[in-house]
């Protein structure tokens, strides 16, 4: 059965990382105190029976106070030599009487004794009384067969344990009181990584991919972070062609049904026309019904526009790739918008970051479409004026080509941005809803990728990436439009 202990189970993980640290450093410390006070206890008590050995091999030779037994002592820290005799008596040999009664040791090897010896008798014209007491440690001794009883004074012995044992516990206190703060900054540096982990796991769990972990460190958690960062990008590219993937199969659905409807409506449609015109030049015909029957046809003209645009996006594309370069295309996009960009109030600029910039496979035509709807919907946004700037860039490592058509309008709400690019979806009184969804699908055939960054009141930014594409992707490409 296993008992587990987790006082701050529920605290903080930093909580927890500086209780068990200094929990452990307290531990230590009690660990190498014991060892160093019972080393010193064993080293103080060997030094009293070395002493008392000597004490009691003095006195059975005779030799002290010149070959006669004296009441002083044979070592300043010996207080009594006491002769122990077979019949059970004993007699005081060095040192002074002891009031007191003294234990019987047994056993053939040294003994150790604790006991209290009163040493001076009291005198009430002293504060305290004058009376000492002092630790000792009765040893028993045969040597030459004689058996002594010595007492060794363990006062200064047991005073020095005490001070060892006070200095170890503010040495314990101060080592706490550091190794804590220390303990508190370790724990910042070294949980802070693991808590902005915990942090992006939740983000990425809740299906948020737009962010990425600053790397700062240069150990095993700056390689942690890049290897998350480039797990994120993988993730965030997985989910938008996975979105792109039910975009376009969405696309492809709607087109089937729009293309079979649009059929459906223009043979009727054009039943009614004939009759229409048939009415407008009948010459009997009033000139009520003949403006009534004008107006039926351009309505039908109207009508048959949209169903041949609405043909025109289900249809596929043709496209035709050839070698140019997307600063070429962006330039040509500024050079057509720029008056509609003066006459709205808008400001237009373009910024090549591309420093070595070569050509891609592109078709030009249908990307400076793309272009173009983009700024012109962002100038469509801003009714009192604003800025549109349009840049280009180069990421060697993926081998794309970026470019950015951003402005500072008003923004596009949550709720409406899953819904920017399906078809017949649009915001504008009399639109479409069939430009950024032709925007979509022209990034698609050219293998790129499209994503929307946008906040209210603080603008939007399209950035779309072309992967550089082979001559036999782009062979295969133009067989499938």
């Amino acid at each position: 059965m296993f008992v587990t202990f987790d006082l701050y189970g529920r605290k903080s993980l930093e909580t927890r990382f500086i209780f068990y640290l200094t929990a452990l450093v307290l531990m230590m410390m009690i660990f190498c105190s014991s060892i160093v006070m019972s080393e010193s206890y064993r080293q103080f008590v060997d030094d009293a029976a070395r002493i008392a050995a000597q004490a009691a091999e003095r006195v059975a030779l005779g030799e002290h106070g010149h070959g006669t037994i004296s009441s002083t002592p044979v070592d300043p820290r010996v207080i009594s030599v006491i002769e122990r005799f077979p019949d059970g008596g004993r007699k005081l040999v060095v040192g002074k009487d002891i009031p007191t009664v003294l234990p019987d040791p047994r056993g053939s090897a040294p003994l150790e004794v604790n006991l209290t010896c009163i040493l001076e008798k009291p005198d009430l014209s002293k504060a305290g009384g004058g009376i000492r007491e002092r630790t000792c440690w009765g040893f028993l001794q045969r040597t030459r067969g004689r058996e002594f009883l010595v007492l060794v004074d363990s006062s200064r012995s047991v005073a020095q344990l005490w001070s060892q044992g006070l200095a170890f516990i503010w040495i314990t206190a101060l080592m706490l009181v550091v190794f804590f703060f220390l303990a508190m900054v370790m724990a910042r540096n070294v949980l802070r990584p693991i808590r902005q982990f915990v942090e992006a796991i939740h983000k990425v769990t809740e299906g948020k991919f737009g962010f990425e972990l600053k790397v700062a460190e240069q150990d095993e958690f700056g390689h942690a972070k890049a290897t998350f960062n480039y797990m994120l990008s993988q993730l965030k590219e997985k989910e938008l062609m996975e979105r792109q993937l039910l975009h376009s199969q969405h696309l492809a659905t709607v087109g089937r049904l729009a293309a079979s409807v649009a059929h459906e409506i223009r043979n009727p449609l054009a039943s009614i026309n004939s009759l229409t015109q048939i009415i407008a030049q009948d010459p009997k015909g009033s000139p009520k019904s003949q403006e009534y029957a004008g107006v039926i046809l351009r309505e039908i003209t109207r009508m048959d526009t949209s169903i041949q645009q609405l043909l025109n996006f289900v249809r596929p594309m043709p496209t035709r790739f050839r070698e140019d370069r997307l600063s070429r295309v962006l330039e040509a996009v500024v050079g057509l918008m720029r008056h509609e960009a003066r006459s709205r109030k808008v400001e237009l600029d373009l910024v090549n970051r591309w420093e070595r910039e070569f050509p891609f496979l592109i078709d030009a035509a249908r990307l400076q479409q793309v272009f173009i709807n983009l700024v012109k919907n962002a100038m469509e946004a801003m009714e009192s004026g604003g800025k549109i700037s349009l840049s280009l860039d180069y990421d060697p490592d993926a081998d794309k080509a970026l470019v950015t058509v951003e402005d500072n309008g008003p923004g596009i709400p949550e709720d409406q941005v899953g819904q920017m690019f399906d078809p017949f979806f649009s915001t504008k009184p009399g639109g479409s809803g069939l430009g950024l969804a032709i925007v979509s699908k022209i990034v698609a055939q050219h293998s790129g990728q499209l994503r929307v960054d946008t906040e209210l009141r603080n603008g939007t930014r399209f950035t779309l990436s072309f992967p550089r594409l082979a001559p036999e992707t782009v062979a295969r490409l133009e067989g499938i439009a």
